[in-house]
């Protein structure tokens, strides 16, 4: 098992960007949860959760300058985003530390979640960004070593107290600042993708968007459930102990051969249902009991996690995007998802059972309008119709399929199933989108093969691949980037 995970072990460079990513979350849970910026006691519960609430609205609107901006700011090198977000990140874990006797006031408490907020968002994009440099079956270890290094980080925090949190926080901020610095930029060249040529290969569907703002709701609000009802230390090695048994699961996954069960779609479809199941059970339930019922549910969420990450990298690898822009839209509404999940439990304080019967309502709702039950590689959400026509600026992938369609005679049909073909969507999903039948789907998939000389759709979308990399060489200039 362990050799089989070791011949695909990537890059030093993917390495520290997954560890960097993991320390990212697990300051998200530690500062959000842990609430190491609160030393101001008095207040209702909507007060406490204030603070909290403005350091990811703050996130949330870094991420959204981010996404506006994202062709200016795809072109930076991230190491400045990072030496800045460092410096944010420093400041209010110092202040809280230093100065928190002298400014016992919500106003102070606010300010250094802002501060850490947006330094936060800034690192996580700029530690995202650096460890998508990996292709291939090395995609699913970069997400693995990314929930080892959340185990880690959260059992160092699960024993300390509040001030000794943020001296863990300073110290692994400052080592993540230094091994980033000191390490070697990503040789391979990254072809500039604008925004509006990234949308032409991959555009998320509002359906998507809403399964991970749910996500990230779920996490929220089963966060805070866990700290009004247990200790933070608990909820942190609860948390700890899940994101480890999501790394074991799914390195035995992995090595069994059924790594492809950890995208996004037969994720969902199987943790879905049982969140709800778990969720309801617990209502019946008090001390152990309860605590058993929901670590499985934050092992389930962090589950939903690991296949989100597979499922971006894969997206990542496999299509002429650019990856800010990509990670920025599923970033987004997972923040909006977290700060519902902050701000929701402060409305019903100590009413478990309310809270439990709003996110089951949550989940009902993302298994309701989730297309396709998210089947594997179907995130994209591109129309047949407009694939067909054509449009007047078109992505490098969209580009490479125009031309091979053109080069091969393809017919109008076989130009609609060849693009959905591209995007990785399987012969099922294909009759669904064009409204015909299975088997007209294979044969159309049949003819595409004989008339490319290929076999299969990895076959086929390799094929693509290296056609849009020789069209994004010869239209742009290879700029070297992280």
């Amino acid at each position: 098992m362990v050799t089989s995970l070791f011949n695909h072990w990537p890059s030093s460079d993917a390495v520290l960007g997954a560890v960097g990513s993991g320390t990212a979350v697990v300051f998200n849970y530690v500062v959000f949860f842990g609430r190491i910026f609160t030393f101001y006691d008095g207040g209702s519960a909507l007060l406490q959760a204030a603070g909290p609430a403005v350091g990811v609205v703050c996130q949330v609107l870094t991420y959204a300058a981010l996404y506006i901006f994202s062709d200016k700011v795809s072109r930076i090198d991230y190491r400045i985003f990072v030496l800045l977000a460092v410096c944010l990140m420093c400041a209010s874990l110092i202040g809280a530390f230093f100065f928190s006797d002298m400014f016992v006031s919500p106003v102070f408490d606010f300010l250094l979640y802002a501060c850490f907020g947006i330094g936060l968002a800034l690192q996580l994009v700029g530690w995202t960004d650096y460890s998508w440099c990996v292709r291939g079956p090395e995609l699913i270890v970069v997400a693995l070593l990314f929930f080892c290094a959340i185990a880690f980080e959260l059992l160092l925090h699960s024993s300390a107290d509040a001030h000794s949190r943020v001296l863990i926080c300073i110290a692994s901020t400052f080592f993540m600042a230094l091994a980033f610095i000191s390490s070697r930029q990503n040789g391979e060249t990254h072809i500039f993708i604008s925004k509006s040529e990234s949308n032409e290969s991959v555009n998320l569907n509002y359906g998507s968007l809403f399964s991970y703002a749910t996500t990230g709701f779920a996490i929220a609000l089963v966060a805070v459930l866990l700290c009004e009802y247990t200790s933070i230390g608990l909820m942190l090695f609860m948390f700890a102990s899940a994101a480890l048994a999501v790394a074991i699961t799914g390195a035995v996954v992995v090595c069994l051969g059924y790594g492809r069960f950890l995208l996004q779609g037969p994720i969902e479809r199987v943790t879905f249902p049982e969140l709800i199941a778990f969720l309801l059970i617990s209502l019946f339930f008090d001390g152990y009991v309860r605590l058993a019922l929901v670590w499985f549910v934050v092992f389930l969420l962090l589950l939903r996690d690991l296949a989100r990450i597979v499922n971006l990298y894969v997206l990542g690898s496999e299509f002429g995007i650019q990856t800010l822009n990509l990670s920025l839209k599923v970033s987004l509404p997972l923040a909006l998802g977290f700060l519902f999940g902050l701000l929701i439990p402060a409305l019903f304080p100590q009413l478990y059972m309310v809270n439990v019967v709003i996110l089951v309502c949550a989940l009902c709702f993302a298994i309701a309008i989730v297309p396709y039950g998210s089947d594997a590689l179907t995130m994209p959400d591109t129309k047949p119709e407009k694939a067909a026509t054509g449009d007047s600026e078109k992505g490098c992938w969209k580009k490479a399929c125009d031309q091979m369609s053109e080069e091969a005679h393809l017919t109008p049909r076989e130009r609609e199933v060849f693009l959905l073909l591209s995007h990785g969507r399987s012969s099922l999903v294909i009759s669904r989108e064009l409204h015909v039948a299975v088997t007209t789907v294979k044969t159309h998939t049949s003819n595409i093969y004989r008339k490319f000389d290929v076999t299969t759709q990895q076959d086929l979308i390799d094929l693509l691949d290296d056609r849009r990399v020789q069209i994004g060489k010869e239209n742009s200039e290879p700029k070297q980037r992280l």
